[in-house]
């Protein structure tokens, strides 16, 4: 598939917003904590709550994706060609 790969460091820090989400944290929470422990994002910055949400809703955007099925063939289906003017 044309996914990239996670990085290292990527697979931590969404290990850790999972896990402190499923423990009930809030985003907030979640961006004070990777910061409190000088967890910073790939590109070396400190995490805020928006940036948290947004990491944590493509994870589970991906997992949707990564998850389906692949459909290796198409078989008994019809074209109809529509005339547009």
């Amino acid at each position: 598939s044309n996914v990239k790969p996670l990085s290292p460091q990527q697979k931590l820090i969404h290990r850790i917003n999972f896990k402190l989400k499923y423990q009930g944290y809030g985003f907030k929470q979640i961006s004070d904590t990777l910061n409190k422990h000088n967890i910073r994002t790939t590109t070396g910055k400190k995490f805020y709550r928006s940036l948290v949400w947004n990491i944590y809703k493509k994870r589970l955007k991906r997992n949707e994706f990564m998850s389906q099925t692949i459909v290796k063939e198409y078989r008994d289906f019809d074209i109809i060609f529509v005339d547009r003017y």
